[in-house]
């Protein structure tokens, strides 16, 4: 209890420095997951689309996660220094396979009827994907939020 009181205590006092940190978290955090949104997203669909793209990246991919942060961390670092920018590189990395794998999986669990539906009614590969296929998949792609 005394410690929880120390930190209490710690965060009233330097409630400015505190402030700031959670500022630097927050963007860490949502640069991390935007960059990774950005590059997973269509390579996940790629992925769902095409079977021999799918095989190397999905390969990659599931190699990444077995990496520890700290490890990727230690990669990083001597290329980039310390600071706001190998972690926001670390980060990314660990945020890309639950993006990617669950982007795959958003537009590989589409009914393959739904798409013909649309393909018949005279919808372009544009459309199908914008109309269909992602208000589609979008609820499994969330999933990498939680």
């Amino acid at each position: 209890m005394e410690l929880i009181n120390q930190v209490f205590q710690y965060v009233v006092e330097n409630r400015d420095r505190f402030l700031d940190a959670v500022m630097v978290h927050i963007k860490l955090s949502a640069f991390a997951l935007l960059f990774s949104m950005l590059l997973c997203v269509p390579l996940g669909i790629l992925c769902a689309k095409n079977s021999k793209v799918q095989t190397s990246v999905m390969n990659v991919v599931n190699s990444l996660r077995v990496i520890p942060s700290l490890a990727i961390l230690v990669i990083v670092i001597p290329f980039l220094g310390t600071g706001f920018t190998p972690a926001l590189v670390a980060l990314t990395v660990l945020a890309c396979p639950p993006v990617l794998i669950n982007t795959f999986l958003g537009f590989r669990c589409i009914n393959p009827a739904v798409l013909e539906a649309a393909s018949g009614m005279g919808m372009e590969k544009c459309q199908v994907l914008t109309k269909i296929e992602f208000p589609l998949a979008l609820p499994i792609i969330s999933l990498m939020l939680v």
